[in-house]
């Protein structure tokens, strides 16, 4: 085993990388291991370490360097001197455990209540309850019975967040293609209804030119038959002129029946024309025609079950 060491430092070969530290791991977190205690039968990091080294219950224990070959775990051990080189400043950086309500060092632990307790908390919330000194309270701790079991909700609580973390992944995924499927719909969509307009604009264009053309030969053909109704009856006035000034009476009579004829026939002409509108003009109303056209599409992507 070779390993560099200086005052404020320590280099770790590739193979030392396979061990966590045990405090460290019942608290949740995953911290590489360099030493194993043989009095504790644990492995400790370089904090956990100092911490053990300083405290009286565990000052004198005896630990080793950990290596790891071929899965097979190898110690060597250290003198107390070469222990204080190697870790030097890191072991007086070392954290000491905090109270998670209220970040103060923990001093005791309270049985009744399955916690770690700092001096505001014994002031508040554990007043008449019956504590102990960390150290009392830790032993029987690697018994293995309380580690196995909380080593089992842990795993079991990985596992489950686990299955969340796969499910709402391909949730995340599902609705990215959703909202791709979804952008990709309303530009159909907006061809789609684009083409309806445009249909719906030659539509209308060519019942615009229909109906123009229709009225436009109704107007022609009216003022055609005013214009010749104006010519006949005129020229009936003028026949019956001349047949009073000039004529005798058989044929002014003569006359008179003709021109009561012509007469006669008019009225029934006047009659049908005075039935035609007196105005002409268009109506366009697109609220009432698009109101009914679009709605009509808009629902369709849902009687389609594209969506929910």
């Amino acid at each position: 085993m070779t390993a560099s060491t200086t005052k404020n430092s320590i280099s770790v070969p590739d193979e030392y990388l396979h061990v966590l530290c045990d405090p460290c791991r019942f608290s949740g977190k995953t911290t590489v291991a360099m030493k194993y205690c043989r009095d504790c039968n644990g492995h400790l990091c370089p904090n956990c370490v100092n911490t053990h080294i300083r405290v009286s219950n565990t000052k004198n224990h005896h630990m080793s360097y950990i290596i790891n070959k071929k899965n097979n775990f190898v110690t060597t051990a250290l003198t107390t001197t070469t222990a204080d080189l190697v870790y030097g400043t890191a072991a007086q950086k070392a954290l000491e455990a905090k109270c998670v309500d209220h970040g103060k060092p923990v001093v005791s632990f309270c049985a009744l209540h399955d916690a770690l307790c700092c001096r505001v908390c014994i002031g508040t919330g554990h007043r008449e309850c019956k504590l102990q000194i960390l150290s009392e309270a830790a032993n029987g701790s690697r018994d293995g019975k309380e580690i196995r079991g909380i080593e089992t909700v842990i795993k079991r609580l990985q596992a489950r967040f686990e299955d969340i973390q796969r499910d709402k992944q391909t949730n995340l995924q599902h609705l990215g293609h959703q909202n791709d499927t979804f952008s990709g719909a309303i530009k159909t969509y907006r061809r789609t209804v684009n083409n309806v307009l445009d249909k719906l604009e030659q539509n209308l264009v060519k019942k615009q030119d229909r109906h123009f053309e229709t009225k436009v030969e109704e107007l022609r053909g009216c003022l055609k038959t005013c214009q010749s109704a104006i010519s006949v009856l005129n020229g009936s006035l003028n026949k019956l002129d001349i047949a009073t000034r000039q004529g005798d009476e058989q044929q002014l009579f003569m006359t008179i029946k003709k021109v009561q004829a012509i007469t006669k026939r008019y009225e029934k002409i006047y009659a049908d024309v005075d039935k035609l509108p007196r105005n002409y003009a268009f109506h366009f109303i697109p609220e009432l025609l698009l109101g009914s056209m679009i709605g009509s599409y808009i629902d369709a992507p849902k009687r389609g079950g594209a969506y929910d």
